[in-house]
């Protein structure tokens, strides 16, 4: 009976003592701010978490892989060209003529007079402004829901009709006479042809901004490179090209026709696709370089403003009669 009591006391004091100790245990307030967690256990560099994670970080490094290579490629294209552009212009420029019409026109841009080097100036000012009245309306046209709708909804009709709106406004720009002072009806065929250059183009703005972007900036690149190959090449080199350029530009024109009509997974029609898309570019590349020089020569070429009076045989009698010379057409 004393032993059982004895031991019931026991047990009451260990229990008093035990829950005196939990309660300042969860009361005191805790000073650890760092918890660490070992692992007792080695890594399984088999487990499936384990091979599905690397594999995660092969893929991403599979995918990010091309990227890189077309990156690299673009920058060795890019190298080359430059190379390639700068060793025709050096060539052309560091050769001795043996005429004066082997000269390149930067050097004979230094005997000009003041008269052609405004005929050069005038010329390309009105190329950068018909390009601007192009890009502006093509803008203003893809913001009408009205013609993009007539555009795209009309099948063949809208653009056979702006196609052919086009080249009439070109033959009327062609024949009205460029006036020797002011503004007068050329200036407003040069605008209408213009403007419906900008309709027919007018659909590619519905690509999108980083296309047109990157399109305009290879475009300004390739017109860059191509006349400064023209101007520091001699005068007489592209001259020559007129009669195959023709040639390639009805090749063009036939190609582009019949893949308007043969499906392009035909080997026909496949075929045409290809010469009417890098042919154009070859034959356009080329026109460039042939239109540059042909630019500069009828600037040289076209009389001097003003009167030329009659030339006189013995006794008096015309040869022909006076006459002003009409003045130089920078755009056409």
């Amino acid at each position: 009976m004393i032993a059982a009591r004895s031991c019931l006391r026991g047990s009451r004091l260990v229990l008093q003592l035990a829950d005196r100790g939990c309660r300042q245990t969860f009361t005191r307030p805790s000073q650890v701010s760092v918890v660490r967690c070992f692992r007792w256990s080695p890594i399984n560099f088999t487990s499936m978490r384990t091979r599905f994670g690397r594999s995660q970080a092969k893929a991403r490094a599979d995918e990010a892989a091309p990227e890189m290579a077309l990156d690299t490629g673009r920058m060795a294209v890019a190298a080359a060209a430059v190379i390639g552009l700068g060793g025709l212009c050096y060539y052309g420029l560091s050769m001795v003529p043996s005429s004066t019409d082997a000269m390149s026109a930067i050097d004979r841009a230094t005997v000009w007079p003041d008269y052609v080097r405004q005929r050069v100036k005038m010329t390309y000012a009105y190329l950068a402004g018909g390009a601007a009245i192009a890009a502006g309306t093509a803008v203003s046209l893809s913001r009408s829901p009205a013609f993009c709708r007539a555009m795209v909804q009309s099948g063949w009709i809208a653009p056979i009709t702006m196609m052919l709106f086009s080249m009439g406004a070109g033959f009327v720009c062609q024949l009205v006479p460029y006036p020797a002072t002011g503004i007068s009806t050329k200036h407003l065929a040069w605008a209408v042809f213009s403007a419906s250059i900008g309709g027919m183009l007018m659909p590619v703005c519905l690509l999108g901004g980083p296309i047109l972007t990157r399109a305009a900036l290879y475009t300004g690149g390739i017109v860059g490179s191509l006349s400064a190959v023209a101007i520091s090449a001699p005068s007489d080199k592209f001259l020559n090209w007129g009669g195959p350029l023709a040639i390639g530009l009805g090749v063009v024109v036939v190609s582009s026709l019949g893949s308007m009509f043969l499906s392009p997974a035909s080997r026909l029609g496949s075929g045409m696709a290809a010469i009417s898309l890098y042919g154009g570019l070859l034959l356009f590349s080329g026109f460039l370089l042939y239109d540059t020089q042909l630019v500069i020569r009828r600037a040289e070429l076209h009389p001097a403003p003003g009167y030329y009076p009659p030339e006189r045989l013995y006794g008096g009698l015309p040869v022909q009669q006076g006459q002003i010379i009409k003045p130089f057409d920078p755009i056409n």
